[in-house]
């Protein structure tokens, strides 16, 4: 569905300290870091939703992932919307297909 939110990225400079966090604020168990030279440890939050926590040493800020049909059209809708999103950065994939090689899908600030 166009616009759900699949996954998130919770940066932090200690992240067991921030695993324990959210998992304390949500009851949220977190895996072992998937990552062999970095810890990103990932979390299930719905059937097909979920996120991790990963070592930053910054900047800090959720990074989010949204579900669309089409990255290239969707990426500029905010501008033909009227919106600016300052401060924020905006990630959107397109999990139904993969992506092309190289493609990682679209970020924009």
């Amino acid at each position: 569905m166009a616009g759900k939110l699949v996954h998130f990225e919770l940066p932090a400079s200690d992240a067991s300290r921030a695993k324990g966090f959210w998992s304390g604020v949500f009851g949220w168990e977190f895996g072992d870091s998937a990552m062999p030279d970095m810890e990103y440890s990932m979390v299930r939050t719905g059937e097909d939703q979920g996120g991790a926590v990963m070592s930053s040493e910054g900047p800090f800020g959720i990074v989010v992932y949204f579900d669309t049909e089409s990255a290239r059209r969707s990426r500029g809708r905010p501008a033909c919307a009227g919106r600016e999103a300052r401060g924020v950065t905006t990630l959107v994939v397109n999990h139904h297909k993969r992506p092309r090689a190289g493609g990682r899908g679209l970020r924009g600030k």
